[in-house]
């Protein structure tokens, strides 16, 4: 079921980078972890090669996180993606594509992990 799957968590936020990570890696997944947009990309261009990403949507560092779905898409063209906010602001989130979901924080684990096998078995 999620042997073998690996995600790119990219989380500014200490707290809840940890716990994504802690979330998902008890469900059986495999964890890299982000802080920055800049360092998801780093790790993806060192070899990593992830099923999902799941990013903030807002994040520190210059490159948010639609704009790190896009660079690693050109990377990974095959990239689902997994939006996980808590202010969406001004953006278009019916805008933004295939593969792609978002989850508002604060979120509970269940509809967590429904939205990620959901995304991964597509």
């Amino acid at each position: 079921m999620t042997a073998g799957t690996e995600i790119l968590v990219v989380e500014d936020d200490d707290f809840v980078r940890s716990y994504m990570a802690e979330l998902l890696r008890s469900a059986g997944y495999g964890i890299t972890l982000a802080a920055t947009g800049q360092e998801a990309i780093s790790r993806l261009e060192g070899g990593v090669t992830p099923q999902l990403l799941v990013t903030d949507i807002c994040l520190a560092g210059g490159m948010g996180g639609i704009a790190l779905a896009e660079t690693s898409r050109t990377i990974r063209p095959d990239l689902k993606v997994l939006y996980v906010s808590g202010y969406t602001g001004d953006i278009d989130l019916q805008g933004l594509g295939d593969d792609t979901a978002f989850l508002a924080k604060p979120f509970r684990r269940k509809a967590c992990l429904d939205l990620v096998q959901s995304l991964l078995s597509e």
